[in-house]
């Protein structure tokens, strides 16, 4: 993913600089392991990651709602 992200990356900043897109195939190698290096310090992640992991935490919160409700109805019968 990092990696195709690098080359649409290098692909637009040599369609909006001209001088990018004149840089020879080992200008372009090293641009684009700095850009693969940038953006794996990003800590990004896919949509679908991002979903699935949004998913778990809705469920998660419910789960701690019911809990908490269960909870409350307890310490309403022993008081």
């Amino acid at each position: 993913m990092i990696s195709l992200l690098a080359k649409q990356l290098l692909a637009d900043v040599s369609e909006f600089l001209p001088s990018a897109s004149e840089l020879n195939a080992q200008g372009r190698s090293k641009l684009q392991t700095h850009i693969e290096s940038a953006l794996k310090k990003a800590n990004i992640v896919s949509r679908e990651e991002f979903e699935t992991q949004a998913a778990v935490l809705l469920r998660t919160r419910q789960r701690v709602e019911a809990l908490e409700k269960q909870l409350a109805e307890i310490e309403k019968q022993l008081s």
